[in-house]
């Protein structure tokens, strides 16, 4: 029974999990460890949950073995990533090699303009942006009143794009950088 139970939540999750890791940790190593830990613990507290948890319980088991994650990593880390592999997602078929490198930069820039944010706005920004969570959802998870989210969503981006600004010249594939 809890392992079938255990089962439906980790397909469920799994992807909003690693997802979630991936563009805290800037890596796929590191997203794939967390992810794991992320599981363990929901495996842990399976017997003390009596509906399965929420997407805002998940967020924020996973945010927080992230913050842990970092401090462990290194406590006086800038949480600058590598830019290596672009998210696992269909891409549309770019007329040209150019414009499909150009794609890429952008997008390798946002992964590292994100892993940069300070946390308290890096989270609530993974959440919206990339999770499509509703900001009542992230208030949840975050324990934080809605105008906050909204107001920490709302700097996040506008620190993204100050810092993707010249990335943004008449062409560039703007569509990536949330508005």
């Amino acid at each position: 029974m809890k392992q079938n139970r255990f089962g439906d939540i980790m397909n469920r999750y799994k992807n909003f999990i690693f997802s979630y890791a991936y563009y805290f940790s800037g890596s796929r190593e590191n997203a794939e460890d967390l992810t794991q830990e992320v599981l363990l613990r929901i495996w842990q507290n399976m017997d003390s949950l009596r509906v399965g948890p929420t997407k805002s319980w998940i967020a924020k088991v996973t945010r927080n073995l992230c913050i842990d994650w970092a401090r462990r990593k290194n406590p006086a880390s800038d949480a600058s990533i590598p830019l290596e592999e672009v998210e696992n997602q269909p891409k549309s078929h770019p007329r040209s090699v150019e414009q499909t490198i150009e794609r890429e930069e952008v997008r390798s820039a946002l992964k590292a303009a994100i892993a940069r944010l300070p946390e308290n706005l890096r989270t609530p920004i993974i959440l919206r942006e990339i999770e499509d969570m509703k900001y009542e959802e992230i208030g949840e998870a975050l324990d934080m009143p809605l105008n906050s989210v909204k107001v920490n969503i709302h700097r996040g981006r506008r620190l993204l794009r100050e810092r993707l600004r010249n990335l943004c010249a008449p062409g560039s594939p703007r569509e990536v950088i949330p508005r």
